[in-house]
């Protein structure tokens, strides 16, 4: 496999398993599949909230905790990749808390629709809809 090569589903369980077997190859595999996708993701859901660096970095955080964490997978109920895309918004919310992003009393992240154009940044969303649930 090259090492920017599309896996699917079952090819990423069969490659999680053998990590967890003690592979640390079939990580690598992982890690060059999913460090573009959180790269999108991160782009898509914050837009220009954070430099490329910053990208960067938290990719790098990301990557490294969900290796520790890999063995909380369960392949009977979700796939990989919808296991490792929440893991990234998990990661992300705690990243920007962590991070000094505005926390807004009386909405959650969970109400902001996060499909929204990537020049629109997270604290503004927060910010209208907490405005619209004010008034």
């Amino acid at each position: 496999m090259k090492k920017f090569e599309y896996t699917t589903n079952e090819e990423d369980k069969v490659l999680v398993n053998e990590y967890l077997l003690g592979n640390p190859k079939a990580f690598n595999k992982l890690f060059h599949k999913y460090r573009k996708i959180f790269l999108y993701n991160v782009q898509r859901w914050y837009g220009g909230a954070y430099d490329e660096e910053t990208k960067q970095d938290m990719m790098i955080e990301f990557l490294g905790k969900i290796s520790k964490k890999m063995h909380l997978y369960d392949p009977n109920k979700s796939q990989v990749l919808t296991w490792m895309t929440q893991s990234m918004r998990n990661f992300m919310i705690e990243f920007w808390n962590r991070k000094g992003g505005k926390k807004v009393k009386g909405i959650s992240i969970d109400d902001v629709n996060l499909d929204f154009r990537t020049e629109e940044i997270v604290h503004k969303k927060l910010e209208a809809q907490t405005h619209r649930k004010i008034i």
